[in-house]
Parts: C-alpha cells; structure tokens; sequence
C-alpha cells in the first residue's frame, strides 16, 4: 500500500534519497556523473527542501509505501491558475504503478483554483515524456537550460483542467 500526502521536514533524508536515486537512473545516459553530483547537493539540499515545504505556495508530496518508505515525491507550485510542476520523481522500482499519477492528482487537489498545469521534461527523458503525454499533456514548446553546466533541451508540456 502506498499514500501519498504533503511531506513533513522529517521527510527530508526520505526525499533526498528518492531524488538521488531517480536522478541517476532518469540522467546518467546525457548528464556527467559530476553534473548529477552537483545537481542533487545544491537543487535538493535540506535547506530548499525545507522551504518548500513552508511555502503555503508549494505542495511537496511524498508518495510512502508501508514496506520501503518514501518511493516517489513531487514538487508543484501553484501561482494562480497556474500549477508549476518542479519536480515529480518515483523510484525505478514503483513506476507503472499509478503513484506519479496520483501524486500530480494530490498536488491538484491542495490547489482547487488551478485551471492549468504546466512542466518542462527533458528532451532525452522518453519514460517521462511518455508518462506525461499519457497524462493529457500536450507540448506547447522548447527551452534549452543550464544543468550544472551542460546544455539541456527540455519540453514545455502543459494541460487544462
């Protein structure tokens, strides 16, 4: 069984290790070991986790199974009518099992007044722009970031609700 519900600050070591694990397995073929490295100490640290999960404006959900503990989690901010998706990330082991599903479901249930939800996937993440586009989602454009330093392309998904 697993449930999903808002994280709490003890939450955070659950959470970093989810977001170690599926940042590898999701990256590795076109990131540097290093990038990931860098990554995972400055986007996910404590410090920003902890934020995240004070800020009225942003749910951050965990999905906890009874058995293994915290197996996914999301990070989704509400701006108006606008829901931003951050960050949604199960591990390898509990995919195609409805849990992502059910996490973006939850993160539209703490913000009843969003009328859009929108997301960028990388370009070389074909298990999530699958996952995604499965969703409803459709592309509504490009971007290319900066991942500690290398260039990434990334999708802009987006879908009315």
């Amino acid at each position: 069984m697993v449930a999903i519900h808002r994280a709490q600050i003890e939450d955070i070591p659950g959470i970093k290790a989810v977001l170690a694990v599926t940042w590898r397995d999701t990256y590795s073929s076109f990131l540097s070991e290093s990038s990931i490295g860098k990554v995972t100490a400055e986007w996910h640290s404590s410090k920003i986790l902890e934020a995240e999960i004070n800020r009225s404006s942003t749910f951050l959900g965990i999905a906890k199974s009874s058995s293994a503990g915290i197996v996914g989690m999301i990070t989704a901010h509400s701006h108006d009518e606008l829901l931003m998706i951050a960050r949604l990330y199960v591990l390898p082991e509990f995919q195609r099992h409805g849990i992502g599903a059910r996490l973006m479901e939850e993160s539209c249930r703490a913000f009843p007044q969003i009328r859009r939800i929108q997301l960028d996937v990388e370009e070389q993440n074909l298990k999530g722009r699958a996952f995604y586009l499965k969703l409803g989602f459709r592309e509504v454009g490009v971007r290319t970031d900066d991942v500690a330093g290398t260039k990434v392309n990334s999708i802009v998904l987006e879908k009315h609700i």
